[in-house]
C-alpha cells in the first residue's frame, strides 16, 4: 500500500520500529515509580502543609470542584494568589478516586500521572525518531528520575507536578517540526498543563508554543501550501486548549477579584520589595546547571543561585555544541537533519528558561527552577542520539545489516538489556520510599489520633463548647502551620465538622471558613515554646501533645538555637533573636542574615518542635509572646 504523504509529511527517513522496544522502555522507566507508590502505600502516610491542602482540594471533587492550582507563594498583605489552573487536580482524581480517596491514592496519583506524561514522550518519540532515540531517551528519562529521587513522583506538591509533562512538551514540539501534525495536541495539552501547574513555565511554555506553531505551519508548506492538511489537528488543539483554560477563564470573570489580577498584583509587590534576579544572576544560574547532574543538584542545593559554572557544566557544553556542528554538518541526512530540531527545541527552552529566571522576585529556589532539569535531560538525549545516528550511519554504509558487526546489528537487545538492568537498581533504590512529610507526617499521624480521642462529646456541658463545628487555628514559628492543616484535613475524613478563619479562604476554599457567630470551639495547634503560655489560660484544655525529639536532638536543637543568636549579634540585627521563637522564616527571609545563619535555621528546623492541641472557646485571644 502507498503511503499518504498528506497524512504524515516525511520530514525524516522513516527510522526502524519495534514494538516490544517502546513497551520495554516504558516499563523501564515507570517501574521505579511503581515500587514507590507500592511501597508507600505499604507504609500509609499522613498528608501535612501543603500536600493536605492538596488533598483538600481533591476532596471538594464534586461538590466544590477546583478552579484553581495550589496556592503561590506570592502574596501580598491583602492577597493571596494561586497558581493559574486546575489540571492536575483534574487529571490525578481519577486515580484517586479510584483508589479510595485516600493519601496512599493521591500519592499513587501523583505517581501514575507521572508515568502517563512518561509515556506519551517516549511514544511520540518512538513514533518520529525510531527504536534509537526511543532508548535513547528513555535512559535519560531514566537517569532523570533516579536524580530526582522517589520523593517527586510520590508528593502531591505542585512543582513536580509539571516536571514530565514539560519533558512532553519538549519531545512533542519537536515532533512537530518533523511532520507530525497531531502532536501539536500534546504540546498543547502539556504546556498547558505546566503552566497552570505552575506559573514559572509561562515564558518557557510562550517560546515553546510559538516553535510548535511554526513547526505546524511547515507541515503545511511540506504538504499542498495550505492549511487544509493541519486544520484538525489545529483545531483540536484549540478546543482542548479552551476546555483546559475556561475554568480559570471562568474564575477570573466571577471572582472578586479574580486570581489572574491577584497574581499579577502580588508578582509586582514581590519585585518591587525584593527585586528580580536580573540578566547576570540568571546566567549564571542557567550555566551552572548545565550538568548531567542537575536533578540531584537542584534538589540539593539550598539557594541555586549561590552555584556557579563548573567543569562538568564546561565539559556538558562543549558535547552539545560538538553534537550541534556534527549535525548541522550533515543536515542533508534525514536522521541527523531530525536531530538539529531536537537540539533546536533544547536551545530555545534553555533562552526562553534563562528569561523566566531573570524574572523570579525573592530568592530563588530549587523547585523555582526545576525546568532545567527537564532542559538537560531532553539535550542529553539529543547528544547521544545525534553522534549514535553518526556511528550508525559511518560504519560500514555501503554493508546489508547482517554483514555489519554483531554490536551494530542488533544494538537494541544490548540497550534494552543495560535499560532494564539500570531501571532495576533505581527501582531498588525507590523501594523504601521517605514518606511526604517525613517526621511531620509521623508526627500528624500521632497527633491527629489523640485529638480526635479528646474532642469533645456531644453535649458534655464543658466549657470549651460541643462537638463541632470546631474552627482550626495555629501558631506555628517553623512549618507553616503544616500540623493545624493536617488536623483538618483528617478530622474532616473522619466526618468532624472543621473550618477556618476567612484569612484561610484562599488556601483551604471558602466553602471552609466558618464565621465567628457559627461557631463557639476553637482547636489550636501550638507548636514550640508558646505551649507553656497555652496551657496558663483558663478554660482551655490540652487534648494532644507529640514531640518528635529525643532528649539528644532537644538538647542539640536548644544548643542551635544559642548559636543563631549569638551570630545574629554579631551580626548586629540582636532584635531578630527576640523574633526568632516566634517565626523563624522572619529571621530566615531577613536580608541581613548570611547563608551560615540560614543553614543554622534549617538544621533547627529539621529536628521539628514539640506541638500541642488546645480546646479553647472562640473567642480566646492568642497570647502574646514574653
Amino acid at each position: 500500500m502507498q503511503r499518504d504523504s498528506a497524512q504524515e509529511p516525511p520530514f525524516t527517513a522513516a527510522p526502524g520500529r519495534s514494538g516490544w522496544v517502546l513497551a520495554l522502555t516504558i516499563a523501564a522507566c515507570v517501574l521505579p515509580l511503581v515500587v514507590a507508590a507500592t511501597a508507600l502505600a505499604l507504609k500509609g502516610w499522613t498528608p501535612v502543609g501543603e500536600f493536605a491542602q492538596a488533598e483538600l482540594r481533591m476532596r471538594d471533587f464534586w461538590d466544590h470542584p477546583p478552579t484553581l492550582g495550589s496556592v503561590a507563594r506570592l502574596r501580598t498583605d491583602t492577597d493571596v494568589s494561586s497558581h493559574p489552573g486546575p489540571a492536575a487536580w483534574w487529571g490525578l482524581y481519577p486515580v484517586y478516586a479510584a483508589g479510595g480517596r485516600s493519601a496512599v491514592a493521591l500519592s499513587t496519583a501523583v505517581a501514575a500521572t507521572a508515568a502517563a506524561w512518561i509515556a506519551a514522550s517516549l511514544g511520540v518519540a518512538w513514533r518520529r525518531g525510531g527504536d534509537s532515540l526511543t532508548v535513547i531517551l528513555g535512559g535519560a528519562i531514566l537517569a532523570l528520575i533516579a536524580g530526582l529521587g522517589p520523593s517527586v513522583f510520590l508528593e502531591p506538591w505542585n512543582p513536580w507536578f509539571a516536571l514530565m509533562a514539560f519533558v512532553a512538551l519538549l519531545v512533542a514540539v519537536w515532533a512537530v517540526n518533523t511532520g507530525s501534525r497531531w502532536a501539536i495536541v500534546l504540546a498543547t495539552a502539556a504546556g498547558s498543563w505546566c503552566v497552570q501547574a505552575h506559573l514559572g513555565y509561562a515564558p518557557t511554555v510562550a517560546v515553546l508554543g510559538a516553535l510548535a506553531l511554526f513547526g505546524l505551519w511547515r507541515c503545511s508548506r511540506r504538504t499542498d501550501g495550505s492549511w487544509r492538511q493541519v486544520l484538525w489537528p489545529a483545531a483540536t488543539s484549540l478546543a482542548l486548549a479552551a476546555l483546559m483554560w475556561l475554568p480559570p477563564m471562568v474564575e477570573q470573570l466571577t471572582g472578586d477579584p479574580g486570581n489572574i489580577g491577584v497574581m499579577l498584583s502580588t508578582y509586582r509587590a514581590e519585585s518591587g520589595a525584593q527585586g528580580e534576579l536580573g540578566p547576570a544572576g540568571a546566567l549564571k544560574l542557567v550555566s551552572a546547571y548545565l550538568d548531567p547532574r542537575t536533578p540531584a543538584l537542584l534538589l540539593e542545593d539550598a539557594v541555586p543561585t549561590r552555584r556557579g559554572p563548573s567543569l562538568a557544566t564546561a565539559l556538558f557544553a562543549m558535547a552539545w555544541l560538538a553534537a550541534v556542528l556534527l549535525a548541522v554538518r550533515r543536515r542533508a541526512e534525514p536522521a541527523l537533519g531530525s536531530a538539529i530540531w531536537l537540539h533546536v527545541v533544547a536551545l530555545a527552552s534553555l533562552g526562553s528558561a534563562t528569561l523566566a529566571a531573570w524574572r523570579i522576585p525573592g530568592e530563588v529556589f530549587g523547585y523555582l527552577v526545576l525546568w532545567l532539569a527537564a532542559i538537560v535531560t531532553v539535550a542529553m538525549a539529543a547528544i547521544v542520539w545525534t553522534l549514535w545516528l553518526a556511528i550508525r550511519d559511518r560504519l560500514h554504509p555501503s554493508d546489508p545489516p547482517t554483514a555489519r558487526p554483531g554490536w551494530l546489528r542488533s544494538p537494541r537487545v544490548l540497550s534494552a538489556a543495560i535499560l532494564v538492568a539500570a531501571s532495576l537498581a533505581v527501582a531498588i533504590s525507590f523501594s523504601d520510599p521517605e514518606p511526604p512529610g517525613g517526621r511531620l507526617s509521623d508526627q500528624a499521624a500521632e497527633l491527629v489520633e489523640q485529638a480526635a480521642a479528646g474532642l469533645p462529646a456531644e453535649g458534655d456541658g464543658t466549657e470549651t463548647g460541643s462537638r463541632g463545628p470546631f474552627i482550626v487555628r495555629w501558631d506555628d514559628p517553623a512549618a507553616f502551620g503544616a500540623l493545624g492543616t493536617a488536623l483538618l484535613s483528617e478530622l474532616e475524613r473522619r466526618g468532624v465538622a472543621v473550618g477556618v478563619d476567612e484569612r484561610l479562604s484562599t488556601e483551604m476554599r471558602p466553602h471552609r471558613v466558618l464565621a465567628s457567630g457559627e461557631v463557639e470551639t476553637a482547636l489550636w495547634v501550638v507548636s514550640g515554646t508558646a505551649i507553656e503560655q497555652w496551657r496558663d489560660i483558663d478554660g482551655v484544655r490540652e487534648i494532644a501533645y507529640v514531640d518528635p525529639r529525643s532528649d539528644a536532638e532537644a538538647a542539640r536543637q536548644a544548643a542551635i538555637e544559642e548559636e543563631i543568636r549569638s551570630r545574629l549579634e554579631e551580626a548586629g540585627v540582636p532584635e531578630l533573636s527576640e523574633v526568632l521563637t516566634q517565626n523563624l522564616w522572619v529571621v530566615r527571609s531577613d536580608p541581613s542574615v548570611g547563608p551560615e545563619i540560614d543553614r543554622l535555621i534549617d538544621s533547627y528546623i529539621d529536628l521539628g518542635l514539640p506541638t500541642a492541641v488546645f480546646v479553647a472557646p472562640e473567642g480566646t485571644p492568642q497570647p502574646t509572646a514574653e
